[in-house]
């Protein structure tokens, strides 16, 4: 008889991205930063209230820009250096509170992410390494509390290695969500999925599973390590992998 031994190390970390609930200013008049090359430029609604001001130099935003609701009251800070996001990004809903805050680094989401409820409770925290996202996320439930349960990854053999010489490893979410992407490889030291050491397991999109093939001739014997990456969007719209 034929044996097959495959080990599968599953890692499983958790990210978010939370599509914010709070209003953003109404695009009624574009900005033309080229208008100003040195200075603050300022743009207005058409009510006379300042909806921009951003500051320029040589042509490039740099230093803190901040945008306005209609009302005058504060709806972003965004720091730029030479034309990018360099610092932090604060978003803020109409009561005041702040709805989100993200570290930036040459343009890229770097470090520490929080978002809020309207309510000033926190929504989630996580990490991002060059707009990447890492391990250490924490969601917050509708009371408040850390979440503590969520899908994991179900790997199902499927041998047919004396109908057509294959052994395949079925890859799915514990919820069925098919909102789901799988990778076999690692990740780098800071939690981040590896790009240069991943290989994407073919699904449908329209399918809650991934399949894993091997191919077997007979006689053969394989003993590997296989690590599964899944990355996974949530019904509250988070990413997590």
């Amino acid at each position: 008889m034929k044996r097959i031994f495959t080990r599968c190390v599953y890692w499983f970390m958790v990210f978010s991205v939370f599509a914010l609930s709070c209003q953003k200013p109404k695009k009624e008049e574009a900005v033309k930063k080229e208008k100003v090359k040195d200075g603050l430029f300022v743009s207005h609604f058409k009510n006379g209230k300042v909806k921009q001001e951003i500051p320029m130099k040589d042509g490039k935003q740099n230093g803190l820009a901040k945008e306005y609701y209609q009302d005058g009251k504060l709806a972003k800070e965004i720091e730029y250096k030479n034309g990018v996001k360099d610092g932090f990004v604060k978003q803020y809903y109409e009561n005041g509170k702040i709805a989100f805050h993200q570290n930036y680094k040459n343009g890229k989401q770097h470090g520490k992410q929080e978002r809020f409820k309207e309510d000033g409770n926190l929504w989630s925290v996580s990490y991002f390494v060059e707009d990447e996202p890492c391990k250490g996320l924490v969601e917050y439930t509708s009371k408040n509390e850390p979440r503590k349960k969520y899908p994991t990854i179900v790997v199902q053999p499927v041998n047919n290695l004396y109908k057509n010489g294959t052994y395949a490893l079925n890859l799915s979410m514990s919820d069925k969500t098919r909102a789901v992407e799988f990778y076999i490889g690692d990740l780098d030291k800071n939690g981040c999925i590896d790009w240069t050491n991943v290989e994407y397991v073919l699904k449908e999109k329209s399918s809650s599973v991934a399949t894993l093939d091997f191919q077997m001739p007979q006689g053969t014997f394989i003993m590997k390590t296989i690590n599964i990456i899944a990355k996974v969007k949530t019904l509250q719209g988070n990413y997590y992998i």
